[in-house]
């Protein structure tokens, strides 16, 4: 079996940055949604590396430790039906939402591994994640048809023929070729509904008795014809062996062991807590199961869910959606030291308020970061016009760049967008590997 995923990019050459940031200004990644490029630019706002590829971002790109690229590509594919589907809202949508590719890029710009996945029943969307163990945690939409949404308690007249319905699933993948990857373990949203709309079929119950399942009916943001959830963030704890996932289309983010085996995780039972592929632990919107949202904050089609310094830190990009301002959360997930997560009196999973937020000062609807960085600091972004936002411990925002000042790309001069801009601070073992290689 081929190793090329833990080779060490010290095995290639790789050239010097063109020039380093001053003082202890984070690095900033940006992956415009418009571009084949993806840039590195220093605290001067300035591109100190540039890495290409053959495709726009589908939709991530993560500076790795030995300073490659892990990076998603869009397949561009017109006759695909995911494809088809979001180019119903505009010939630019779909750059802001399919995959299909994940590429390993090194800092001399060669391919060390590609892997290619769709079809017209699967398509890889939003967020990938690099293990510690260098496997890739993907999400990915499976296409149901209409008879089957409906055997399922899909409400009929919420799903077409043509369309049928997208329910995202979590697929892990190894690494095995330069050009393959191995299916090592999947989770499907589809196997853990819950629905009280039709007694006659599958899935039928009360949700609010059952948090660890999901409402087939339920769904406050629509976004595509039959795109369902609308997962756009995986992140994942190796100490708690759980992941993270963020939900547009519910307004929730959503907590789902690992420890189990494929088979479990179709299941409601196993794993370390003994509950299989249902939700562990799910917070943001308590509507969306069956309970009441007064007293407790709730979230507005969030992304960029992600787990901080501590396994009870839990960040998120707060967009607005419900006519109010956009800010940045950090949560103290209420986890236990066995890795479960208790209720608040009632049966809502808490906590009732964030333990940080920052206001914005825009609104943002459909992209954004919410990142700790190691010094203490927050960074965040205005990922709609390319702009990069530092944030004070205290919650005030004290540094703004133009990522595009610099930048000699006419196209993203009236489109500047990415899905998620991140910063890195001068002793991440990705930029040292670049600055001294």
């Amino acid at each position: 079996m081929l190793r090329i995923w833990i080779l060490l990019a010290a095995l290639y050459s790789m050239p010097v940055l063109a020039e380093t940031a001053p003082g202890d200004s984070p690095y900033v990644l940006y992956a415009p949604l418009n571009s084949e490029k993806t840039y590195l630019l220093n605290g001067e706002n300035k591109v100190v590396k540039e890495w290409s590829s053959e495709h726009r971002p589908g939709m991530v790109a993560y500076l790795l430790e030995d300073g490659s690229l892990l990076r998603s590509g869009m397949v561009a594919d017109e006759t695909n039906i995911f494809y088809q589907g979001f180019q119903q809202k505009g010939p630019n949508v779909p750059t802001f939402n399919v995959g299909g590719i994940i590429e390993r890029i090194e800092p001399d710009n060669s391919v060390s591994w590609k892997y290619t996945r769709y079809s017209d029943t699967f398509m890889p969307h939003h967020d990938i994640q690099l293990m510690p163990n260098g496997n890739i945690l993907l999400i990915g939409w499976e296409r149901k048809t209409r008879d089957e949404a409906i055997a399922a308690g899909r409400d009929p007249k919420t799903v077409t023929e043509k369309w049928g319905l997208w329910v995202d699933s979590i697929l892990e993948i190894k690494p095995t070729g330069p050009e393959s990857g191995e299916v090592v373990w999947e989770w499907h949203a589809w196997d853990h509904l819950i629905q009280n709309f039709d007694s006659s079929k599958a899935n039928y119950g009360i949700p609010e008795e059952n948090p660890g399942k999901l409402d087939i009916n339920y769904w406050k943001f629509r976004t595509g014809p039959a795109d369902m959830m609308h997962t756009n963030a995986v992140d994942y704890n190796a100490e708690l062996d759980q992941i993270l996932i963020s939900s547009y289309a519910y307004s929730e983010i959503y907590v789902i062991d690992h420890s189990t085996t494929t088979e479990e995780a179709a299941s409601d039972a196993g794993g370390r807590q003994g509950k299989g592929g249902q939700f562990l632990y799910r917070w943001g919107n308590p509507e969306a199961y069956g309970h009441v949202r007064t007293g407790i904050t709730t979230t507005a089609a969030q992304h960029d869910a992600n787990w901080g310094a501590s396994n009870r830190s839990i960040w998120l990009y707060d967009n607005n959606r419900d006519g109010r301002s956009t800010y940045v959360f950090n949560i103290s997930a209420p986890v236990q030291p066995d890795g479960s997560y208790p209720v608040l009196a009632g049966g809502a999973h808490g906590p009732v308020f964030p333990d940080f937020q920052s206001e914005l000062g825009f609104d943002d609807t459909a992209l954004g970061t919410a990142r700790k960085l190691p010094s203490g600091n927050v960074f965040s972004c205005d990922c709609i016009n390319g702009l990069a936002i530092f944030i004070e411990e205290d919650g005030t925002i004290s540094k703004e760049l133009k990522l595009t000042d610099n930048i000699s790309d006419s196209a993203l001069a009236s489109a500047p967008s990415a899905f998620r801009i991140l910063a890195y601070e001068h002793d991440n073992p990705g930029i040292r590997k670049l600055l001294n290689p």
